[in-house]
């Protein structure tokens, strides 16, 4: 996928000036697994945007444990470390998998910010969809078993499940590694009883 293909298929812009602008100061940035965008404690000099792969926000927390924030894999998505671009990234945004994601120095941002309209609804409709991610996740982490839990995994992640390792899944879901294998296999008997039952 190039510039253009990312910028009018995903983002759906159409503004021609807009357009070349975007690709004048933004660029596509091939990853490669376990390649960071962003680091913990370090403020960011751009804006990135998902365009191919699935990349996790995480952080260390006091026992020298990964915790897995949030796990992103549609195109088009912010994946940025923190809703205020200002700060210091809030967590380490690594790649799960092979891919791509473009980006823009955040000072080349703010101008267009200021004179596109489109932009600033792409940002604003980004932090809409980032803050109800986390809403949503907070509710099922609090509200819902383990094995809710991963089936909320699956309708939400369709086909992720078998590209990234189980130990980032496990940790996104608040769970050991060990308890998501029981999980699995609890699913796989109740499925066969059911094929059995037909």
């Amino acid at each position: 996928m190039n510039t253009y293909e990312f910028l009018t298929k995903i983002l759906h812009l159409e503004n021609e000036e807009l357009l070349c602008k975007m690709q004048e100061k933004g660029e596509m940035r091939p990853v490669q697994k376990g390649e960071k965008v962003f680091c913990e404690g370090i403020k960011p000099e751009y804006v990135a945007l998902l365009a191919e792969g699935v990349f996790r926000g995480y952080s260390i927390n006091t026992e020298g444990t990964e915790i897995t924030d949030c796990i992103v894999a549609e195109a088009g998505y912010a994946i940025m470390p923190d809703f205020d671009l200002s700060l210091p990234a809030a967590v380490n945004i690594e790649a799960l998998t092979k891919g791509m994601y473009f980006r823009i120095p955040l000072p080349d941002f703010y101008a267009l910010l200021s004179q596109y309209p489109a932009v600033g609804e792409l940002y604003q409709k980004a932090i809409q969809k980032a803050g109800q991610y986390h809403i949503e996740k907070a509710r099922i982490m609090s509200g819902y078993s383990a094995r809710k839990r991963y089936q909320w995994f699956l309708q939400a992640y369709p086909g992720i499940a078998n590209r990234i390792s189980d130990r980032y899944i496990a940790s996104f879901l608040q769970m050991t590694p060990v308890t998501l294998s029981l999980v699995r296999r609890g699913l796989r008997e109740m499925e066969r009883k059911s094929e059995n039952a037909i």
